[in-house]
């Protein structure tokens, strides 16, 4: 078996930072981004159906990281997918595609008005 040795040196093992680097591959990674589709809700069972299926296409595209789907405990009539996304370069294709757009449309008829679509960068949260 070959490989290369430190020289005594332990390297302490941190978590990557998802993202992309800036032109070129060098200087600082770029944070995350938070994807947030929001909606005024007739009825939460009638939108179940079209959020999850906005979160199954968004597996499928380049950049995706994960979703939520949260219902106000306040207010059930407000409900937001919050999707989590490597790039805003990967938010603005997927939230501008023609399959999430005729997935909005579907949504027209369980909720009231249209849906507020906004994204967030993560910001680091340690001083």
């Amino acid at each position: 078996m070959t490989g290369k040795k430190t020289a005594g040196k332990k390297r302490k093992k941190t978590a990557p930072i998802e993202g992309k680097k800036t032109a070129g591959g060098k200087g600082k990674e770029t944070a995350p981004i938070k994807g947030i589709i929001g909606y005024k809700l007739l009825d939460y069972k009638d939108i179940e159906p079209v959020l999850m299926k906005l979160r199954s296409y968004a597996k499928e595209y380049p950049g995706f990281v994960g979703a939520e789907i949260l219902v106000s405990e306040e207010d059930h009539s407000v409900g937001v997918m919050i999707s989590t996304w490597k790039t805003m370069e990967s938010w603005k294709v997927w939230v501008g595609s023609k399959g999430t757009l005729a997935l909005l449309q579907q949504a027209r008829t369980a909720v009231m008005g249209t849906p507020r679509i906004t994204a967030y960068k993560t910001m680091p949260a340690e001083e």
